[in-house]
């Protein structure tokens, strides 16, 4: 796996489900499908009333599975009152893998900005939280604005001259420390992913490694990054978060109580409940409906 999610390949095409909602119906929103880039769509997740400063939240799915895996996520931000853009990325095995998924993000972005400037009323934050894997290539696009930007054609919407004001990472896998790239990272997968090997173009392997462009962005050009994970996580409590200290950046970390990867994008689970208030409370929205 590239990090963690090509050990979650059991994830690929589940469908997050949730029952119907005791004591009354649910916060009243709507979802729609739009075709974001080439061949790819999103669900936008609007709610009936949005507030003036509400958040658009783009949600990046692992690298194994398809936005089904956060519909579950996406209903239950939507319904506290975010609006939420949950997007297809190109998976390992269809097309997935450096620059493509990464240029995906970029396009998921832009959408999310251009719904953005279309609610009218104070500043929506655009934020980009991914999952697993997700993460590393919501870290690396929010990092690596505008350079990955610039470099994307697929998109249906005007490319944003701005990224992510906020990058929120669940469980994330979030690269290697720099410089080099570890021999234990070089596998089958990862060769698959950045279409080489480090020894014979170093330049995908940089540039898709958010550790690598956290280790070129000095504090005041690293947005607001919030990181949720598994208390025992190594993966996602440690380096990452560590850099980020130590070049000052504003960032926050909240750990819960999980043994089940998949169940942190499904708030009917205690795990997921506990992540989707910790997210809840970073985006200033109500963790209870």
């Amino acid at each position: 796996m590239l990090g963690r999610t090509l050990l979650s390949a059991a994830c690929l095409g589940l469908l997050v489900t949730m029952p119907a909602t005791q004591g009354g119906p649910p916060p009243s929103t709507t979802v729609t499908s739009v075709a974001y880039a080439d061949g790819l769509v999103l669900d936008e997740h609007m709610p009936a009333r949005v507030r003036d400063d509400a958040p658009v939240v783009v949600l990046v799915h692992g690298c194994c599975g398809d936005r089904r895996d956060m519909a579950g996520l996406a209903r239950a931000l939507a319904r506290r009152g975010a609006v939420v853009v949950n997007a297809d990325v190109h998976p390992v095995g269809t097309g997935g893998g450096w620059p493509t998924s990464y240029q995906d993000v970029v396009c998921a972005v832009s959408a999310g900005r251009r719904t953005a400037s279309e609610l009218g009323g104070r500043h929506h934050r655009l934020v980009v939280l991914g999952w697993s894997d997700g993460a590393m290539l919501a870290a690396a696009a929010t990092l690596g604005w505008p350079e990955l930007a610039s470099g994307t054609t697929t998109c249906r919407a005007p490319i944003s001259d701005r990224g992510p004001d906020v990058l929120v990472g669940l469980g994330g896998f979030y690269g290697w420390e720099v410089p080099g790239v570890p021999a234990s990272m070089v596998t089958e997968a990862t060769v698959a992913w950045f279409g080489t090997s480090p020894d014979v173009d170093p330049r995908p392997w940089a540039l898709g490694n958010p550790m690598w462009w956290l280790a070129q962005r000095p504090a005041p050009h690293v947005p607001a990054v919030h990181l949720v994970a598994a208390r025992n996580d190594a993966a996602s409590t440690g380096a990452f978060r560590r850099q980020l200290a130590t070049i000052g950046a504003d960032a926050s970390m909240a750990t819960v109580d999980s043994t089940n990867h998949l169940a942190l994008v499904q708030p009917r689970d205690d795990e997921g409940a506990a992540a989707l208030a910790a997210i809840c409370a970073v985006l200033d929205l109500p963790a209870a409906l």
